[in-house]
């Protein structure tokens, strides 16, 4: 996995990842929410249109990974379930 040294992008990501995954969102006044919205908060304020491009990169790349994931699992099982290819 990339990471990047600017901690926010990697708190967002990571984020996005477990949602994607199907986790259930930080509880409220969870250390895992004050830490996103942190995140969040500094990203808006701060973030280089360089940071910005690699929070959109790495976000778009994670639901590719996941969607792409998804539809091989989804035809594996389809190709076990009426005895196509199991490859």
């Amino acid at each position: 996995m990339n990471t990047s040294t600017n901690q926010a992008i990697n708190i967002i990501v990571e984020f996005i990842t477990h949602q994607m995954d199907g986790d259930r969102p930080p509880a409220s006044g969870s250390a895992d929410l004050m830490a996103l919205e942190q995140a969040i908060r500094s990203i808006h304020e701060q973030a280089t249109t360089q940071e910005l491009r690699e929070l959109g990169l790495r976000a778009l790349r994670t639901v590719i990974d996941r969607v792409s994931s998804n539809l091989e699992a989804e035809r594996t099982l389809r190709n076990y379930l009426t005895g196509g290819d199991h490859a």
